[in-house]
């Protein structure tokens, strides 16, 4: 599966430098896909065999794909790895999908919640003295890492996918079905976490009222209809090919009506 195109340093910096547009695009249906895609160019590009495999990998790149800004540039170094190995396109989503969680929450922690306030502070206390380097320090400091960030993920990344492939011979495919596991996972957490569903219902009998929400649905399952509104959602996408437009308008509709019929 290898491939004689090999991608040099100059390519995988363009691609980190196209990384900075990379939620110039952003939208509520793929979110940062675009962007991805459009950071990844080079990379396909180059290692595309002609041009019905260049543009069935720009399609594949389009898919959902939502991360922090700059750890995400790890992924696509992965991917260029990948692509330069002519590696399967169900084995470059698995891999997408099982890490564009974790580095989301990695990189929040480590950068917007620990580096940035830090380097805003150190900001705030020149700026408060009437200092202009103050913000001159956060401007260059943010960038600065920004920078660092991507180009480094997405160097490391490369590395890091081109070991793993030259190590992993003929177990791709477990590779993949754990990868895939491993990222149902991650939108199982994420469910949990971002869908929010409950009802008001109750059951009165004489002075006794009973709560389905708390003393039913609960007990049965925490999170029981969220999990049971996403299954219902994905059964639309995969039996009855609904498009996301399609599927936030039904949400809209099933929300207002239960809402009105006071349900939820």
């Amino acid at each position: 599966m290898g491939s004689e195109k090999k991608l040099t340093k100059k390519d995988l910096n363009k691609m980190a430098f196209r990384s900075i547009l990379l939620n110039s695009t952003y939208n509520f249906e793929r979110m940062q896909a675009v962007g991805f895609t459009y950071a990844m160019a080079p990379a396909l590009d180059k290692t595309a065999n002609n041009e019905e495999d260049r543009n069935t990998r720009y399609k594949n790149h389009l898919n959902f794909i939502n991360s922090h800004s700059y750890a995400i540039t790890l992924i696509m170094g992965i991917c260029a790895a990948l692509e330069e190995k002519k590696e399967s396109t169900t084995l470059i989503n698995s891999i997408k999908v099982a890490l564009m969680g974790p580095l989301a929450g990695l990189g929040d922690s480590l950068v917007w919640f620990t580096v940035m306030p830090i380097i805003a502070g150190i900001g705030i206390q020149f700026a408060m003295q009437g200092n202009i380097v103050g913000p001159i320090i956060f401007f260059l400091a943010f960038n600065i890492i920004g920078f660092l960030i991507r180009f480094g993920f997405l160097h490391g990344g490369y590395k890091l996918g081109v070991g793993i492939l030259d190590k992993i011979g003929d177990i791709g495919d477990k590779l993949s079905r754990g990868a895939g596991i491993l990222g149902m996972t991650v939108v199982g957490g994420l469910v949990a976490s971002y869908v929010s569903l409950t009802t008001i219902l109750q059951i009165k009998s004489g002075e006794a009222v009973v709560n389905i929400q708390t003393d039913m649905l609960d007990a049965i399952m925490p999170k029981l209809l969220p999990a049971l509104y996403t299954l219902f959602v994905f059964y639309l996408i995969r039996s009855k090919k609904k498009s996301p437009t399609m599927l936030i308008i039904i949400t809209i509709i099933f929300c207002v009506v239960g809402s009105l019929l006071g349900f939820f």
